[in-house]
């Protein structure tokens, strides 16, 4: 459950940090977006204000062959159309075509030989252009395409009336890149820019973006085109403060909460572990003084000690979780002499020889026990040397570690409590403890119960003694006070 919760808190803590780190590149992306489109709208702005430019030129040429009754002749033309060459450089040609729509002036002519004589409604690239301006009366733009003189150009056609009367066109010949170079706005690194015709055919910049691009639309005479601006490398991100304010400063901040709250969760885990050992250890406290006190009242019911000491091996047993318990008294001629047992003994105890005195059935934990007067502990029954004796009856019963507590009444030993349990290593502080406390306890009841049964035997053989002296009593009045034999038979008879 602690790991869980600990999981769903780290769970919930990353969400934010992630959930954080999304807005900060949802935000990055949003001024990303915002700066694509500014740049757009300049290069717009840019392109409107360049190519209107280029129609100012060809209105001016219009309104200067409208100013005449006639339309001026060649020389004339060139004149003003070098003018207009010095003011825009990026102009390919001038030219006038006639009521026939046929091209009869060019200024300069070197070069755009080609063109002369040419009928743009002839031509499927210019002829859109030349009706529109035509049948609409309005300053006309073509999509760009391959000149016949060469070099990709796009034409601006301004129609020439007198009333009702089509006089012919006024025409100029532009060169994109050179229109283009000149009126987009100081080139930014960052970006790449795509301008495409009305027809959305590509004629200028890279034919995709990989990293986000915006389009708008740029007005041109009586048609538009399409500019879009993309980023040319992987737009800015977050700013590296905000990123390690989100992820060093919200990180360490979670990493302190989930080590707050793990210490915590440890804490209160160690509080319910202790007050659980606390109440195992009150409960099996309470069991064992349970036993003592069963086992005072059988001592006050007057019950032998040869019906207590199985019922105290019992209760060690069941109180211990213990393989096997006996308790076996010293004897003077060194000698251990088992009393009682309970649990898995089958025949345990028949088949072995334990002495406290000397020699080697007496290094084991109940010979030690009764020579020091302290409890010894046998760790591993498997290994210790000091077993040998009795290793292999132990050891097929299931026995891997034992302890021998001695009884001890004012200094002196009376007898062991030996304990045998079914694991290595069981017998370690606090159990030990309370083995001991529990044989202490124990040892006094059973110096009391055998105090008590000494004192009945005493008192017992005491009335037999006063019933014997009462008898010799009667039997003295009776010799003095009566000859009577058969009186003095049946006194004798009583003693």
């Amino acid at each position: 459950m602690r790991r869980w919760l600990i999981a769903l808190f780290a769970f919930v803590g990353l969400s934010v940090l992630v959930i954080a780190t999304r807005v900060a590149l949802a935000d990055a992306h949003q001024d990303a977006r915002r700066e694509l489109t500014f740049y757009a709208r300049e290069v717009r702005r840019s392109l409107e204000n360049g190519l209107q430019d280029q129609l100012t030129v060809v209105e001016a040429l219009r309104a200067f062959l409208l100013a005449h009754d006639e339309i001026p002749d060649q020389e004339m033309f060139d004149r003003f159309a070098a003018l207009l060459f010095s003011v825009e450089p990026s102009i390919r040609a001038l030219q006038y075509a006639d009521e026939t729509v046929t091209i009869r002036y060019i200024y300069p002519l070197a070069g755009n030989e080609t063109a002369l004589g040419l009928r743009p409604l002839d031509h499927p690239e210019m002829r859109p252009s030349a009706e529109r301006a035509i049948r609409e009366r309005v300053t006309a733009v073509s999509d760009p395409f391959e000149l016949v003189q060469g070099g990709l150009g796009f034409v601006v056609r301004a129609p020439l009336y007198r009333g009702d009367r089509f006089l012919g066109l006024a025409q100029g010949v532009f060169d994109v890149p050179a229109v283009i170079t000149a009126s987009l706005p100081v080139a930014d690194p960052r970006f790449d820019i795509q301008i495409a015709d009305s027809q959305g055919r590509r004629f200028w910049g890279p034919a995709t973006f990989a990293y986000g691009a915006e389009s708008t639309g740029v007005s041109v005479g009586d048609t538009r085109w399409q500019v879009t601006v993309g980023w040319r490398q992987p737009p800015p991100g977050p700013p590296a403060l905000t990123m390690g304010l989100i992820w060093g400063v919200g990180g360490l901040s979670l990493i302190l909460i989930l080590f707050t709250l793990y210490r915590e969760m440890e804490r209160a885990v160690s509080l319910e572990q202790m007050v659980a050992a606390r109440t195992a250890a009150l409960t099996a406290s309470e069991k064992r003084y349970r036993s003592l006190f069963e086992m005072d009242q059988r001592i006050l019911r007057g019950e032998p000690v040869e019906a207590i000491l199985p019922f105290l091996c019992q209760r060690v047993v069941e109180l211990f979780d213990l393989r096997m318990a006996w308790i076996g008294f010293k004897e003077p001629d060194g000698r251990v002499r088992p009393a009682a047992a309970w649990g898995f003994e089958e025949g345990y105890l028949e088949t072995i020889r334990i002495r406290w005195d000397e020699g080697p059935e007496s290094e084991g934990p109940t010979g030690t026990a009764i020579r020091t007067g302290e409890p010894s502990v046998m760790t591993n029954i498997a290994e210790d040397p000091h077993y040998a004796p009795w290793r292999e009856a132990a050891l097929a019963r299931g026995y891997r570690s034992s302890a021998a507590i001695p009884l001890r009444d004012d200094g002196d030993v009376l007898g062991v409590l030996n304990v045998y349990a079914e694991q290595p290593d069981a017998f370690e502080e606090p159990r030990l403890q309370a083995l001991v406390d529990f044989a202490r306890h124990a040892t006094v009841a059973l110096v009391a119960a055998q105090t008590r049964q000494r004192l009945e035997e005493r008192e017992k053989v005491l009335r037999e003694r006063n019933r014997q002296l009462a008898a010799l009593n009667r039997l003295s009045a009776a010799i003095i006070t009566t000859l009577d034999l058969e009186t003095i038979l049946e006194e004798a008879l009583e003693v």
